[in-house]
């Protein structure tokens, strides 16, 4: 039986009871903390009082490997079963470019090559090697053997996972879909079940997908970003890795809150002239036409994600994905230009999740049985 984690303990009953807890882990001096002190709560401020506390283990979920020879496929693969790997299929995928998947695993890592068996040189495309949960020890592995025959490999695609622990990951998952913001992401966001992503993660150079997870009989939100060739060859990542640490998530994601009475004052500020001369004529079309623009604001925001035509009351509009309110606002028939200034920074949930990643390695060494 695994021991239970800490952060998946029960939590204080309601806010008052976690602001006293937080107030008795202060050192005397004000505003300093017990450095003592049970790590995993941060300072009570009456912003996060309803944001669960978390802590965060980051890792790579799955590496893309291309531009390796199709002649190095036995090589790789006798590498892997050399190094405690077993082979444990060779099936025919249904669908892409290969026509045969060659599965390892050591029981921790799994790795698919992906190949063509067509012809005495296997059809000429290059290798594609996935390689699911890599620890670092696989990387110098792979690093060491591409030395070795002078192969220059490229990485197509990076998925970095971040499993967010905490004792309400229900309430956890609704708010960060509320305030994820994934910059300069192309197509609109969608939700596939209980999985959120932040745009079409094929055809984008970066994308997001949120969801609930089991990990290590544990259940954790993940977050998952997703960086495809561009990125990471402006990243200039190569199979080493060797940066991946210093990467500035903040780059791609954070999290914000759209400031939707600044919408309606901008919009009631473009139309004060109008509105002005409605209130001379009989002192009551003006506010008429104010209560108008409130409404109509509230129709671009409060969209049913499954029916366009349907309106939320604006009451929901807190169980809304951020995303999905962008996604309406920054449509051009909407009349809302540069729709980022409505954005602003959610500081304490970014705060908390710079604080949970601080320290933290990326790429695993890999545990020992």
């Amino acid at each position: 039986m695994p021991e239970k984690d800490p952060v998946l303990q029960e939590a204080p009953k309601d806010a008052n009871e976690r602001r006293k807890e937080q107030n008795e882990l202060k050192s005397g001096r004000r505003g300093k903390r017990n450095n003592s002190a049970d790590s995993f709560y941060t300072s009570y401020t009456p912003d996060d009082s309803d944001i669960p506390a978390f802590r965060l283990k980051p890792a790579i979920d799955k590496i893309k490997i291309s531009s390796i020879s199709v002649g190095l496929l036995n090589p790789i693969s006798d590498l892997l079963e050399e190094n405690g790997f077993k082979k444990i299929s060779e099936t025919i995928p249904k669908k892409g470019k290969y026509n045969r998947n060659r599965m390892f695993s050591n029981g921790e890592t799994g790795i698919k090559i992906l190949y063509n068996s067509r012809g005495s040189d296997f059809g000429g495309r290059p290798l594609l090697i996935e390689i699911n949960d890599p620890t670092q020890e696989i990387i110098d592995l792979l690093n060491s053997f591409c030395g070795r025959f002078s192969v220059l490999p490229k990485i197509s695609q990076l998925e970095i996972a971040f499993d967010f622990l905490t004792y309400d990951p229900v309430l956890l998952i609704d708010i960060l879909k509320k305030h994820l913001f994934v910059r300069y992401r192309r197509g609109k966001s969608f939700s596939i079940k209980s999985t959120s992503y932040s745009g079409d993660l094929r055809k984008s150079s970066k994308g997001t997908r949120t969801y609930p997870k089991n990990v290590n009989v544990q259940n954790v939100v993940r977050l998952e970003l997703v960086l495809n060739r561009r990125v990471i060859k402006g990243l200039r990542l190569d199979i080493s890795l060797m940066p991946i640490d210093k990467i500035d998530f903040r780059k791609y994601f954070s999290f914000k809150e759209l400031e939707l009475g600044r919408i309606i004052a901008y919009f009631i500020r473009a139309n004060r002239e109008e509105i002005e001369k409605l209130d001379n004529m009989d002192g009551v079309s003006g506010q008429l036409l104010i209560r108008t623009i409130e409404s109509w604001v509230k129709t671009i925001v409060f969209k049913d994600t499954k029916n366009e035509n349907k309106l939320i009351e604006p009451i929901d509009f807190y169980d809304q994905k951020l995303m999905k309110q962008v996604d309406n606002i920054k449509l051009k028939e909407k009349g809302i230009y540069n729709y980022s200034r409505f954005l602003k920074n959610h500081i304490v949930l970014n705060q908390r999740f710079q604080e949970a990643l601080a320290g933290k390695t990326i790429l695993p060494i890999q545990r020992k049985p």
